[in-house]
């Protein structure tokens, strides 16, 4: 293989690659303060594709409102599932409220995919790119489109990781996440934390929707293979799980 040919490789798996980053710490920040699998997070990043559409290709807009109105957007839906559905049933299940939101989300996802072909049909839609024109170094070819998906994509991180560390909600955040009673005795509002982590977790799969439409048009089959992708490893660690623990008794308590 040529070296200019690797090159390419490599920037196309680090756009992708920072697109499922982003949406799989939307989805560890969801588990690691609410314990909950959300089955439904692909879905989350085909709402943010559809927003992205609707804003920069039939309305017209620059895309950066497309990007802001799909993270805006998702986020608003997060603390609306959380608020009314999660929140509620936390609530009214008691003990077994986390077994039961594995049912809702799989619930959420089967609702939102066919909502989505009711809605806008089987045919995938998607924009050119966010970016026209390349840049030629030598024999390798940095197509523009690619270097402002990736560079956004770490200023997202970036700025999740600023706000999660030296803000004060975020050490609300992340105390509620360590011990949510001793967070409650506190004075945080551990309801609102979880609601806002929710929200938080969303925007990210329909930023990242929102950023990745130019290489992935959005369909609600999209949506299912996201998920299937990012969940895939929980089920994998869970399912070896006991398996791991009797050969390696400290990766039991990992």
């Amino acid at each position: 293989m040529e070296l200019s040919i690797f090159i390419q490789l490599i920037v196309l798996g680090l756009v992708r690659g920072s697109m499922y980053a982003l949406m799989g710490v939307g989805l560890s920040l969801i588990f690691g303060i609410m314990q909950i699998v959300n089955f439904a997070h692909g879905e989350l990043f085909m709402i943010g594709c559809y927003i992205m559409y609707f804003v920069a290709a039939m309305l017209g807009l620059p895309f950066p409102l497309g990007i802001l109105a799909a993270g805006i957007g998702v986020f608003i839906v997060g603390i609306i599932l959380e608020k009314g559905l999660i929140s509620t049933l936390r609530k009214k299940a008691g003990r077994e409220w986390l077994m039961d939101s594995f049912v809702l989300t799989i619930g959420l996802m089967v609702i939102f995919q066919n909502l989505a072909l009711i809605i806008f049909g089987s045919i995938q839609r998607g924009i050119p790119n966010l970016v026209a024109g390349q840049y030629v170094l030598g024999d390798v070819v940095f197509i523009y489109d690619h270097l402002v998906i990736l560079g956004l994509a770490l200023l997202t991180v970036g700025v999740l990781w600023y706000f999660i560390k030296n803000t004060s909600l975020g050490m609300a955040i992340r105390a509620t996440s360590q011990h949510a009673e001793a967070a409650q005795t506190l004075g945080i509002d551990v309801s609102r934390m979880y609601a806002v982590a929710f929200g938080i977790g969303a925007a990210l799969a329909g930023i990242s929707g929102a950023l990745l439409i130019t290489a992935l048009s959005s369909s609600s089959l999209a949506a299912w293979a996201i998920s299937r992708a990012l969940l895939r490893p929980v089920f994998w660690w869970d399912f070896w799980k006991p398996m791991r623990s009797s050969f390696w008794p400290a990766a039991g308590r990992m």
